[in-house]
C-alpha cells in the first residue's frame, strides 16, 4: 500500500513545503474537514501532484462523500498509474456510490495479489437474476359497462377497453469483462381487454378477449474508463389478440360480425451516453422506435444531482422529445431516492406530458397503446434481505385517456368520444447476486 508521506519529491510550486507537511499531518490527525480547506488552498496556489490528491480522496472517503473522494483518486492515478492505494481506494468509492460498472473497469488495473486481497471473481460470469411480477388493475370498463354509446342518433357504438391483467419479468445481468455488462431479460403481459359494438339501443356484442405480449429486451453498458458509459439497448415486443370486427354491408344495409386474428412487432432500439462530473451525472439518448404502426424518433437528456456525494439521496431531472408524424411531443419526468434506513432505499418518480408511445432513455419502458397517457408515477421500495438478495416492491400509476366511438349521420362517418381511466400496478420483485 502506498505511504502518503511524500518522499524524495521536488516541487517548486509557492508554499510546497509549508502545504504538503500540514496536509500531511492534518492527515495523520484524521482532521478531514481542514484537510479538505488546506488541500483546496494548495492546489490552488499551483500544488497539484500524487500525494496531495490521495490525501484528500481519503478525506472525502471517510466523509462519505465516495464521489468526490473518487475525483480526486483518479486524478491521483492519471499522475501515477502504478498508485496501488489510490487505485483500491478508487474502486471502493465507484462501489459505494452505486457506480459497478466504473468499479469493475478499475479493476482492470489491480496486480494479482490486489485482485486476492479483495476477492475479485472472475470477469466473465452471469452477475444476478431479477425476476418481477404482480397485477394491474383498471376502473376502464367498470365506467362504461353499461353506459349508453350509440350517441344522439342511436344508429351505431363501439368501445374497446383495456382490462385487467399480470405483468412477469425475469433477467440476468452478466459482466463480459472489466469494461462489459448485459442484461437480458423476458417480460410477459397477459391482459383481458372488454369490447362492446351497440346498435341502436341494443347491446349486439359484448364480450371479453385475451391480449397476450411477449417482449425480449437486451442492453450492454460498455464502460472503458470509470465514469464513462455507453449503453446501446434493443426491445423487441409481439402480441397477439383476436377481437371481433364490424363491417357494415351497403346492399343488405346491414352489419357483418367476425372474429379476426391480429399479430404485431414492435421493435425500439438506441443509445445512450453516461458521464459523471462530480456531484452531477449527466446523460444523453436517442431512440428510434415502430410502436403500433407508427415510426418515432427521440432524443433526450438528463441531469442526476447527488447532493451528498453517496446515494443517502439523490435528485433527477430527465427531458425528452419524441417525433411522430411530423409532431412533437416533450416529456419530463423528475425523480428523487433517499436512503430511509442503512441499507432501504426507496425512489419515487412522475412523467408529465403525452406518453402516448412513449420510450424511455434505455428502451426498457415502452407504452405501446394508443390510449393518450397523460401521466405515470410510481413509487418503489428497496430491502435487502441477504446480502446478496434484495427485494422491491413497486407501485405505479397512470392515469390515460380512452375513446368510445359512434356513428354520426348528419357527417355519415365515425365520431369518437374521449374519457379518463386509471390504472394501477403492484410489482414484486427480488434480485439475486452471484
Amino acid at each position: 500500500m502506498l505511504f502518503l508521506a511524500t518522499k524524495a519529491f521536488s516541487q517548486d510550486s509557492p508554499g510546497f513545503k509549508e502545504y504538503d507537511q500540514t496536509t500531511w499531518r492534518l492527515y495523520q490527525q484524521r482532521q478531514w474537514d481542514s484537510l479538505i480547506i488546506v488541500g483546496k488552498q494548495a492546489m490552488a496556489s499551483g500544488n497539484d501532484y500524487q500525494y496531495l490528491n490521495a490525501r484528500l480522496g481519503v478525506a472525502w472517503f471517510e466523509k462519505g462523500n465516495y464521489r468526490m473522494a473518487s475525483r480526486y483518486f483518479g486524478k491521483a492515478l492519471r499522475l501515477n498509474q502504478g498508485d496501488e492505494f489510490s487505485r483500491e481506494y478508487l474502486y471502493f468509492s465507484m462501489l459505494y456510490s452505486g457506480r459497478s460498472g466504473g468499479a469493475r473497469s478499475v479493476t482492470n488495473g489491480f496486480s494479482e495479489a490486489a485482485r486476492q486481497r479483495l476477492q475479485l471473481k472472475s470477469p466473465v460470469m452471469p452477475a444476478y437474476v431479477y425476476v418481477e411480477l404482480g397485477p394491474l388493475n383498471t376502473n376502464a370498463i367498470n365506467s362504461l359497462r353499461d353506459s349508453y354509446i350509440s350517441g344522439s342518433d342511436s344508429i351505431y357504438g363501439e368501445l374497446n377497453l383495456p382490462g385487467n391483467a399480470f405483468y412477469f419479468h425475469a433477467g440476468g445481468g452478466f459482466e463480459l469483462g472489466s469494461f462489459v455488462t448485459a442484461y437480458a431479460a423476458y417480460s410477459n403481459l397477459s391482459l383481458d381487454r372488454y369490447e362492446r359494438i351497440e346498435l341502436g339501443d341494443i347491446d349486439t356484442i359484448r364480450r371479453s378477449y385475451d391480449f397476450n405480449q411477449h417482449e425480449a429486451y437486451l442492453n450492454l453498458s460498455v464502460e472503458p474508463v470509470p465514469g464513462l458509459r455507453i449503453v446501446p439497448s434493443f426491445h423487441f415486443i409481439y402480441n397477439r389478440s383476436r377481437p371481433i370486427i364490424a363491417t357494415y354491408n351497403q346492399d343488405s344495409a346491414a352489419y357483418n360480425f367476425h372474429v379476426k386474428s391480429y399479430t404485431n412487432k414492435d421493435i425500439a432500439t438506441g443509445i445512450a451516453l453516461y458521464a459523471d462530473f462530480g456531484l452531477f451525472d449527466i446523460a444523453l439518448h436517442g431512440n428510434y422506435a415502430t410502436l403500433m404502426n407508427k415510426t418515432q424518433t427521440g432524443g433526450g437528456a438528463a441531469i442526476t444531482w447527488f447532493p451528498s456525494g453517496n446515494l443517502d439521496y439523490w435528485l433527477k431531472i430527465h427531458t425528452s422529445m419524441l417525433s411522430e408524424d411530423g409532431q412533437h411531443r416533450w416529456v419530463t419526468e423528475p425523480s428523487a431516492g433517499v436512503r430511509i434506513f442503512p441499507h432501504v432505499w426507496a425512489e419515487a418518480s412522475a412523467a408529465f406530458g403525452d406518453l402516448t408511445r412513449y420510450v424511455d432513455e434505455t428502451n426498457f419502458l415502452l407504452l405501446n397503446t394508443d390510449d393518450k397517457t397523460t401521466l405515470r408515477a410510481q413509487g418503489v421500495i428497496y430491502i435487502p434481505a441477504f446480502e446478496n438478495v434484495m427485494f422491491s416492491f413497486r407501485y405505479i400509476y397512470n392515469r390515460a385517456e380512452g375513446l368510445t366511438w359512434h356513428y354520426d349521420l348528419a357527417g355519415k362517418t365515425m365520431l369518437s368520444e374521449t374519457f379518463d381511466y386509471q390504472r394501477h400496478t403492484l410489482l414484486g420483485g427480488i434480485k439475486w447476486s452471484f
